[in-house]
């Protein structure tokens, strides 16, 4: 009896996945119907795609692969252009705010210290601290001075931690029965303290002389400003 023998000829297929090169025949294509899995990573994949008549060179895969890293080269240098503008961005936007809110942020107590000391290293100079109502008042007096007119004399301490020239005030005269009648605002100028400037901790005292008003004053009051 004789033995059929029938011989394939090889060819060879290759995992789109892992690269894994693999050994077939018209035989194993006829079977899976071109369908294959990979023992290596478990891929199904289509041989047919990947055929080839000849073992696959693995160096070409090698050689494709090496292009990735310039790839991640360009990505990493957009990104650090991106990170620059992105910083130049914020430091634009933190400088428009420092122009139009420099004034309120040199009155804040709490962030003048930290301008005074960047001042001193940058050579620039802030605008006077002036907060009335860090400024108590010790006593006040209105008396007549002369026939002709009254003086006004009060002592007040500034008790911010920050130098502030004298308050402006605001003075009201009132009649016998409380109600006011006449009201003005002085200030530093008006009254010339004998200091131009209030440093912390320190009381100063105001003297201000102002012409008798037509009217009796049967009271009066005042407020810092």
């Amino acid at each position: 009896m004789a033995l059929a023998f029938q011989h394939y000829r090889p060819m060879y297929t290759q995992c789109p996945e892992c690269k894994t090169q693999h050994s077939i025949d018209t035989e194993l294509l006829r079977t899976t119907r071109g369908m294959l899995k990979c023992d290596k990573c478990g891929a199904m994949f289509d041989a047919l795609e990947f055929i080839s008549d000849t073992p696959i060179d693995q160096s070409m895969e090698s050689k494709r692969v090496e292009f990735f890293p310039v790839e991640e080269a360009t990505s990493g240098k957009h990104n650090a252009l991106w990170t620059v503008g992105l910083v130049i961005g914020l430091m634009a936007l933190a400088g428009q705010f420092f122009y139009f809110e420099s004034y309120n942020l040199s009155q804040n107590p709490i962030l003048r210290p930290w301008l005074v000391q960047a001042c001193q290293t940058f050579s620039c100079s802030l605008p006077a601290y002036k907060n009335a109502e860090e400024i108590s008042i010790l006593q006040g007096s209105l008396e007549a001075s002369g026939a002709t007119s009254y003086r006004f004399k009060a002592i007040i301490v500034n008790q911010a931690g920050f130098s502030q020239p004298f308050p402006n005030i605001r003075l009201t005269l009132l009649n016998f029965t409380g109600e006011a009648f006449a009201e003005r605002v002085f200030t530093a100028d008006d009254y010339r303290p004998a200091l131009p400037v209030l440093d912390a901790d320190k009381s100063g005292e105001i003297i201000l002389d102002i012409a008798a008003p037509a009217r009796k004053i049967g009271g009066y009051s005042f407020k810092l400003l």
